[in-house]
């Protein structure tokens, strides 16, 4: 159904129902949650939500020994804002379209034909070719040969993130030279007076969990970080080594404050501080981390 702020309403001819006055707080409440995760979570920015659409998610096609294949939803209901539904789909799946006449496992896999595998195990996701069919509903498969019909290219980043080493957050510390405290500020915001110019590199953010592709990612137990990335500390910490002596020695006492560049660098004067600054944050742009996709 769909729940207005004041009102709920069916799909079918019921009359609406309307809210309670805690109700209506509640669901108003509900819009509101929603329509801010949907913008830190996943960048998604909407106007005020008036309205949920309560629907069973769809989880896929279940297949059956005889006839056409059905779709399987989620038991619980979940709420979309009425904005993100669309009126039609621009594309329609062949294979999610009702099929009219039933057509057994032997007309829908034939010999000779060529699959992907979705079952479990290591090969799934793996291209196999129909060789017999057996009692009972059984299809006999093969896999060999080329299995990558195309390139599959998120499987080629994810491959390619595995092979680098990577070091937890304490041993990057040592590694670059610089307390922990230090390597939180300089990876995430860091604002520098005057302007309030963020010259953070900005590739983790452990409240929205933002990892950054090929250098920075959260396996579960804590911040992990490249080879890449920490060749780009220390290249930071060679281009700024009085920032980072300041922060090992002062960070804790910052909070979640500004710091002035002139604390750091007190022979800098106050006509000088902005231009400082200023060339600080347009070397951080060069380097490969600040460029890399979050």
């Amino acid at each position: 159904g769909v729940t207005a702020r004041r009102a709920r309403y069916g799909f079918g001819n019921d009359e609406p129902v309307l809210l309670t006055d805690g109700e209506q707080r509640d669901t108003g409440n509900q819009m509101d949650r929603i329509q801010r995760q949907l913008l830190t979570s996943r960048g998604i920015c909407l106007e005020k939500v008036r309205a949920l659409v309560h629907v069973n998610l769809f989880q896929g096609m279940v297949e059956g020994h005889s006839g056409p294949s059905r779709k399987k939803y989620t038991d619980s209901v979940e709420a979309f804002p009425l904005q993100l539904c669309v009126p039609s789909l621009e594309a329609w799946e062949v294979h999610y379209a009702a099929q009219s006449v039933s057509r057994s496992l032997r007309q829908r896999y034939p010999v000779g034909q060529r699959f992907l595998y979705t079952g479990s195990g290591r090969q799934r996701g793996m291209v196999c070719d129909v060789v017999q069919h057996g009692r009972g509903g059984l299809i006999g498969i093969k896999f060999g040969g080329d299995n990558r019909v195309e390139p599959n290219f998120t499987t080629e980043l994810v491959s390619r993130s595995h092979q680098k080493r990577w070091y937890f957050m304490h041993g990057v510390s040592k590694m670059v030279g610089c307390t922990m405290s230090t390597l939180g500020r300089i990876t995430s915001n860091l604002f520098l007076l005057p302007g309030r110019v963020d010259v953070g590199l900005g590739i983790k953010y452990s409240r929205q969990n933002i990892e950054t592709l090929g250098f920075t990612r959260n396996c579960g137990q804590g911040w992990e970080f490249s080879e890449e990335c920490v060749k780009d500390l220390k290249a930071y910490k060679a281009k700024a080594p009085q920032l980072f002596a300041h922060l090992d020695q002062y960070g804790n006492s910052l909070g979640g404050g500004n710091l002035a560049i002139t604390a750091v660098l007190p022979n800098v004067s106050d006509d000088q501080a902005r231009s400082v600054v200023d060339e600080l944050k347009a070397w951080v742009k060069t380097l490969p981390c600040a460029k890399a996709t979050r």
